[in-house]
Formats: C-alpha cells, sequence, structure tokens
C-alpha cells in the first residue's frame, strides 16, 4: 500500500488531482486511515489511473470518463466515442485553420496594399513632387467626374499635379452635393484671394457602362441622390451618358451660382477604348 504522496510519484501525476479524482468518485483510495484521514493506494489501481489519464488525454470529459469505467462499455461503444470525439476535434482544428487563413490573407493583402501605396508616394516624393503650387489649377480648370477607377481624369486627360481641381461622384453628375462642394471652393477661392476671373473651364465627365445605371431600378435611391422627385427622374437620362452629360452642362448654365464668362464643356469617355468624345463643346455659361 502506498501513502498519496507515494503513489503520486510512480503515477508522476500530483496529489492534489488524486483528491479531486477522490471527491467526484473517479478514483478512490483503497483505504482510509481510520486515525489519520491519510489515503492509501495500491498498485492495483494503477491500470485504472492510467486509463483515466489516457481517455482525458484523448479529450473526453471526467463524466464521459466515468461512464466508461463505472459501466459494461462495449469496446464498439468506445471506439464510437473515440471516433465522435476525433470528428470533434478535427472539426475544431480546420474551422480554426479556416480562421487563422482568413486573418492571414486579410493582414497580407491589407499590409500589401499599403506598402504598396507608401512606397510608391515615397518615390513621387522623392522624384516627382514640386512644392509651392499655387491654390489656383495653372489649366484654370475644374473636372466633375465618376469614381469609378476606370475614369480616372488624371490618367485620362493625362494631367500633370496642380493642374486641375477635380471633383468626383457616382456617374459624375451635377447634384447639391456638387453644387455645394463647387460653391465652397468659390469661396475658399475668394478668402484666398485667387479668383478664378473669366475664361475658368468646367468640365463636366461622364462615361459608358458607369454604375449609376445598375441603379435604375432603385428610383427612392436616385432621386434622393439628385434632391428631386421621383417623377423627375427620367429628366436626368441615367441609363444615356451622351444625354446626361448635356442634360448637367444645361443645368451648370442655368446656375446663377456660376459667372457667366466662365466655360463649360460635356466629354463622354467609352471605358471600352478609353477615348473622350465632346458630346458637349465648350461654351461660355451665359450662352
Amino acid at each position: 500500500m502506498f501513502r498519496i504522496g507515494e503513489f503520486s510519484k510512480i503515477a508522476q501525476v500530483s496529489g492534489r488531482l488524486l483528491r479531486y479524482y477522490d471527491e467526484i468518485g473517479l478514483l478512490s483510495p483503497e483505504s482510509v486511515g481510520p486515525e489519520t484521514g491519510y489515503r492509501y493506494y495500491s498498485a492495483r489501481q494503477l491500470p485504472r489511473l492510467n486509463r483515466i489519464l489516457v481517455l482525458k488525454e484523448l479529450g473526453l470529459s471526467l463524466e464521459q470518463i466515468a461512464r466508461l469505467l463505472e459501466q459494461d462499455t462495449s469496446p464498439d461503444e468506445i471506439r464510437g466515442m473515440l471516433a465522435l470525439r476525433k470528428a470533434q476535434i478535427e472539426q475544431s482544428v480546420q474551422e480554426e485553420m479556416a480562421r487563422f487563413h482568413q486573418k492571414l490573407l486579410y493582414r497580407r493583402t491589407t499590409m500589401t496594399t499599403l506598402d504598396t501605396l507608401t512606397q510608391r508616394n515615397s518615390d513621387f516624393a522623392a522624384h516627382r513632387f514640386v512644392a509651392g503650387f499655387p491654390m489656383m489649377p495653372t489649366l484654370r480648370t475644374m473636372i466633375i467626374g465618376c469614381v469609378d477607377p476606370r475614369v480616372d481624369p488624371t490618367h485620362l486627360l493625362g494631367l500633370d499635379p496642380g493642374e486641375a481641381l477635380v471633383i468626383r461622384n457616382i456617374g459624375g453628375r451635377i447634384t447639391p452635393a456638387t453644387l455645394q462642394t463647387m460653391a465652397m471652393l468659390q469661396t475658399i477661392a475668394q478668402v484666398q484671394g485667387a479668383n478664378p476671373g473669366g475664361g475658368f473651364h468646367l468640365l463636366v465627365l461622364h462615361h459608358t457602362d458607369c454604375g449609376i445605371t445598375r441603379l435604375e431600378g432603385k428610383p427612392e435611391m436616385l432621386a434622393g441622390y439628385f434632391g428631386i422627385g421621383k417623377g423627375e427622374l427620367e429628366a436626368k437620362a441615367v441609363t444615356d451618358p451622351r444625354t446626361s452629360v448635356a442634360v448637367d452642362v444645361a443645368a451648370l448654365k442655368a446656375n446663377p451660382l456660376f459667372p457667366g464668362d466662365w466655360l463649360v464643356s460635356g466629354l463622354v469617355c467609352d471605358v471600352a477604348t478609353g477615348l473622350v468624345e465632346v458630346v458637349v463643346p465648350i461654351a461660355s455659361l451665359k450662352e
């Protein structure tokens, strides 16, 4: 017979664990000293303890282990329980690996994109940046275009830094928000003492295959965007870029916000070729 300290050393487990197994009835000492209360274990109990430890290592709960030890559990039932536990572990591992790979992919994509863009900025700052540009664009031009990445005015029109003001929104349309932005830019120029004066050019740029055409079935959204009633949407010609650019040029001409000696024109870019077509020739706003 071994006292609990001796038995724990032989079995290579802690005495605390043996006491806990005794408390829950999983492995009780073979005898307890009536006067001292010492727990005594025998070598015959080592196989049971080893079986408990192996089943616990396989992931079975102590409740499941107790049922296996106390009931007449057949080998097939034990294999079934272990197979179920194995499947649970494999599924848990697969889910964890999927989450890990998703996080890793997101991190790599995000960091790669960020690293690429900051590296390009470093190259730009080192080789192409020119300090001291005036606030007034050197081409005395403001471009209203679409946010679509295929029709970036900088690339389509070969703009250099400081040459033009660019306002971009869905469709490159003249909306209340666009007019508000243009009014704010006018005020900024006046405060800065950079009055654009006559000959300032407003260039409206629309394009084929515009994403706004996908919203034809969303009249409430489009009406809110343009600040009009749904019954007025047809006049905005959201599905026809050549008509829509003419509509927006006409809207600018009709707006008293802008000086009459400013110029305006309307262009449409064909996203299949990259070429722009002058749909509304340049003219003064007062014409």
